[in-house]
């Protein structure tokens, strides 16, 4: 009890939320290099609100969006104190002090709430839950970014030419929330059992490429409306 006490108080820790924090904003830096989208950390400077900082990083999509200009606010949190509601409340103060239409709330994997999935959407809101030092959670983020983006694009874009490939958007959207489902789940079971972990994981692998295909498309769809 006392171990799990001291382990609960250094997710708590400023120290630990920083590391998670920085390697969150690496990640979608990372990531936006070849996109032509700007990221820019923002924990660290006030926003709209008086005073408050909510917000660690913000996503503003390029001028060769169909959404150009519209903005995603990205909350990074390793503390073991924070509920799905409560992030999601943060999230929403997040996105009127940076001024933005979308929210990605990134759980760290050794402090989520207990049951909570992978890949979460909740209207413009998507949750995930991220492992830093684990490469193969990295579909997961990355699908949350897509559809961060896909998000913003469907919410912004009303044109009748936009029209068929917003209905496709919508479609990869819940694609990838069925395959982020499917593969959260395999790999909750392949880590609870000893035997057949290989079938288990190859299970896993399939679905996990799926996941990355269905990403792509909503990639592809979203290129497409610039």
């Amino acid at each position: 009890a006392n171990l799990n006490t001291r382990k609960e108080e250094s997710m708590r820790g400023t120290q630990h939320g920083n590391d998670f924090e920085d390697a969150v904003v690496g990640f979608i830096n990372e990531r936006n290099q070849h996109t032509g989208d700007i990221a820019t950390a923002t924990g660290n400077s006030t926003g709209r609100i008086s005073r408050s900082k909510k917000g660690d990083a913000v996503i503003e999509l390029g001028p060769e969006h169909a959404a150009a200009g519209a903005r995603i606010v990205i909350e990074a949190k390793e503390d073991s104190s924070y509920t799905i509601s409560g992030a999601l409340a943060e999230l929403e103060e997040a996105k009127k002090n940076r001024d933005a239409g979308v929210g990605l709330f990134v759980f760290s994997s050794v402090s989520a709430p207990d049951g909570l999935e992978a890949f979460n959407r909740y209207d413009d809101d998507v949750v995930v839950v991220w492992d830093a030092e684990d490469p193969s959670s990295d579909v997961i983020f990355d699908a949350g970014l897509s559809v961060a983006k896909a998000i913003s694009v469907a919410y912004t874009s009303h044109s009748a030419q936009v029209g068929s490939g917003i209905q496709t958007i919508e479609k990869s959207i819940l694609a990838i929330e069925k395959q982020a489902g499917s593969l959260d789940e395999i790999t909750k079971s392949a880590n609870a059992i000893d035997g057949h972990v290989t079938k288990i994981l190859n299970r896993a692998r399939i679905v996990g490429n799926e996941l990355g295909r269905q990403i792509s498309i909503l990639n592809e769809e979203v290129d497409m409306l610039r």
